[in-house]
């Protein structure tokens, strides 16, 4: 197939086809004296519940309804986050909310915490690549770090293992290679040495759950918009069967893992006229393929405020539906390239 027949069959598969996505975003909250346990200020994780907030260990995890437009699945998350902060600050005054995928735990915060509290407790995922075990870190109160994800779930239906690997070798080689660029001195690949790694996916009633970006991603509203595209984009690849970036899973799986930034944005620039023909194809709105690809390449420290996370989210500010505040999307980001 010529490429704009495989780049209209990418669409047909990935757009219009019943998707919807959902996300359960990590997040840590700080204070002046380091990282404020989730449990001091959440509930712990109900069985089944409608859309909360609730503590995963040290860090604060949210659910969100899930929805076919990214739109409402950046509004949700704002819904969330701000949640967070509300809880977070109605204990600690001085509460902020980070991005930062990784935090060190002070010693005597892991000796004095509780079984519960401190146990990783994350159930099993499965690698997208032969011979790739998810590593299993250890004992809890040995490890003095805790990370934080953002899990993207997609309303596929009951899946089968061998269609599940296929969308995520396709989400990889997408949205998995592109983050490493996109969050250049954001991300941190000791995260990866435990959970997180390339092709880590789960199988949830729903469908399919992938679990290697990380909370760098929730930093601003229009990196955590730019990811959920690159993801949808990756699954319609998946479903359609088609490659993009072909240089082998290992190369992917290495940039990934390593967080390999150098080595990311030289393969992006080799690929650079195909994925941009892909991004044209993909978003209706012409301002957002030379948006996306500038801070895709550029990195987002380059591009947009990073150190105010409850700021950049307009948490104490009027939020407007459909993330249609000013800067809260691709689509209405007002100092962007074009």
């Amino acid at each position: 197939a010529t490429w704009q027949q495989s780049l209209a069959r990418s669409h047909l598969t990935a757009f219009g086809s019943g998707v919807t996505f959902g996300a359960d975003p990590e997040v840590f909250v700080q204070t002046p004296n380091g990282v404020l346990p989730a449990w001091e200020f959440l509930p712990k994780k109900a069985d089944r519940y409608p859309p909360q907030a609730f503590w995963d260990g040290f860090q604060a995890e949210f659910t969100i309804p899930p929805s076919g437009c990214l739109a409402f699945v950046v509004d949700h998350i704002r819904a969330g986050l701000q949640t967070v902060l509300q809880k977070a600050q109605s204990v600690q005054a001085e509460a902020t909310l980070v991005g930062t995928p990784v935090v060190e735990i002070a010693p005597q915060a892991l000796v004095e915490a509780s079984e519960e509290h401190v146990a990783l407790g994350c159930d099993r995922s499965f690698s997208a690549y032969p011979n790739t075990p998810v590593l299993a870190p250890g004992e809890a109160r040995s490890i003095p770090l805790r990370t934080a994800g953002f899990h993207v779930h997609m309303g596929l239906g009951k899946m089968e293992p061998t269609e599940a690997v296929r969308i995520v070798h396709g989400i990889d080689a997408l949205a998995g290679v592109m983050s490493v660029s996109l969050l250049a001195g954001l991300d941190d690949a000791r995260r990866r040495i435990f959970y997180g790694r390339a092709g880590e996916y789960r199988l949830p009633e729903h469908g399919l759950e992938y679990r290697t970006l990380s909370s760098a991603g929730l930093v601003h509203p229009i990196i955590t918009h730019t990811l959920l595209e690159l993801v949808r984009i990756g699954v319609g690849l998946g479903l359609a069967g088609l490659t993009v970036i072909d240089v082998g899973q290992p190369y992917i799986q290495e940039i990934i893992d390593t967080c390999d930034v150098a080595a990311a944005r030289q393969l992006l620039a080799n690929y650079e006229k195909p994925l941009r023909a892909l991004l044209k194809a993909q978003l209706g709105n012409p301002l957002l393929p030379p948006r996306m690809w500038a801070l895709v390449t550029q990195g987002a420290r380059e591009l947009l405020p990073t150190d105010d996370m409850a700021k950049n989210w307009r948490l104490d500010h009027s939020w407007l539906i459909h993330s249609s505040s000013p800067d809260c999307s691709l689509g209405t980001w007002s100092n962007a390239p074009t």
